[in-house]
């Protein structure tokens, strides 16, 4: 179960369905740990940023995607005290993320002996929240921060050919969601989560269970303007920032176009081609792992290349269909062979691979897909 915008439960599970180069153990790939800033005046920052998770996790780690982990949080407020900071503000840029772990990173905030303050950018929605509401306050630093999606969901996958039994005496333990009395039971799980969480949320905002109930969007995300109205945030206090105009001096003028960055910064621009084509390079070896090595369908891989898409959930469901049509079509040809002369050779998948790499290469001059 968790508690995350769903755009960002895609983004997740998409970098999940990626195929990881053969090369590569998921053993072998380490979490770092965020470091904790003590900043002037004895004040402690801890970074809450992207989902949050219970545990690290390799896949998340290896694509570079950022998270936090609950744990993380715990262990950066007990060093915070231990380093006796006179304050600790968690900065957080989150759009939520899963149950477990919630509840001990909650507590870890709220009993703190610390004063503390949650500073909100970008999003402090869902969990993110959750976490925020256990600070002495929430500043958000803009109009704009997106606040709440206070709730807890989950999904489940309904199959006319699965079927699942429990014994007589539990028969919610394994619910049918393609009724609405299933639907009801696993709602019921939710909505006892839900008070929990919400008990909490109220004690730490100093407000009552019926107001966070019914008063904090019933589940909505709004911006901070909206959300300062219900008392959901204590204020807005926009961060200090340099003027466009000044940053630009810093790097010699006005603002630099490519023409101007390579020939004033060479190193810098040819730093930035690299990684430019490494993210492609990446992006088009996904796409192709998965039509081949994964055994998918090589015309979705082609039309992603194309297109400029990163590879999602989406795609790996196509590859999925794509794979299953194939062994249907294969266990059929078994039981009733066709002319072998017109069945598929080897070949077949190499020349649509040669066409592939053929035609991408045409339309991004400059970049060569190994």
């Amino acid at each position: 179960m968790w508690l995350m915008l769903q755009p960002e439960i895609e983004r997740v599970e998409a970098i999940r369905a990626r195929a990881l180069p053969t090369v590569v153990r998921l053993a072998d790939v380490k979490h770092a740990l965020r470091e904790m800033e003590m900043a002037k005046g004895g004040i402690a920052k801890i970074q809450i940023k992207g989902p949050l998770l219970n545990e690290p996790d390799a896949y998340l780690d290896y694509y570079g995607y950022e998270y936090t982990v609950y744990s993380d949080i715990v262990k950066q407020t007990a060093e915070a005290v231990g380093r006796k900071a006179n304050r600790i503000d968690y900065l957080i840029d989150s759009p939520g993320g899963y149950v477990d772990g919630l509840d001990e990173a909650m507590d870890a905030i709220a009993n703190s002996p610390v004063k503390t303050q949650a500073v909100a950018s970008g999003y402090i929605t869902s969990a993110a929240y959750m976490l925020g509401s256990q600070a002495g306050s929430i500043v958000a630093e803009g109009d704009l921060t997106m606040v709440g999606s206070i709730g807890v969901a989950t999904y489940g996958i309904v199959s006319s050919t699965i079927k699942h039994v429990a014994n007589t005496a539990s028969q919610k333990k394994r619910p049918d969601l393609a009724t609405d009395e299933g639907v009801k039971v696993v709602r019921e799980e939710l909505d006892d989560i839900y008070m929990i969480i919400a008990e909490k949320i109220a004690a730490g905002r100093k407000t009552t269970v019926d107001k966070v109930v019914t008063g904090y969007g019933e589940g909505a995300v709004m911006s901070a303007r909206t959300a300062l109205q219900k008392g959901m945030i204590d204020k807005i206090e926009k961060a200090e920032s340099t003027p466009a105009a000044t940053t630009a001096e810093k790097i010699g003028g006005s603002r630099m176009d490519l023409h101007q960055l390579k020939s004033e910064h060479p190193e810098v621009y040819r730093e930035a081609v690299a990684e430019g084509t490494k993210l492609e390079r990446d992006r088009v070896e996904t796409h192709l792992l998965a039509a081949t090595e994964g055994e998918g369908d090589v015309a979705v891989a082609h039309k992603a290349i194309l297109a400029g898409e990163e590879y999602s959930s989406r795609h790996a469901v196509q590859h999925d269909n794509f794979r299953r049509k194939k062994t249907q079509i294969a266990a059929r040809e078994e039981e009733a062979p066709g002319d072998l002369d017109h069945m598929p050779t080897s070949d077949d998948d190499a020349n649509k691979e040669a066409k592939l790499k053929a035609e991408y290469e045409a339309a991004h001059p400059g970049v060569e897909v190994w």
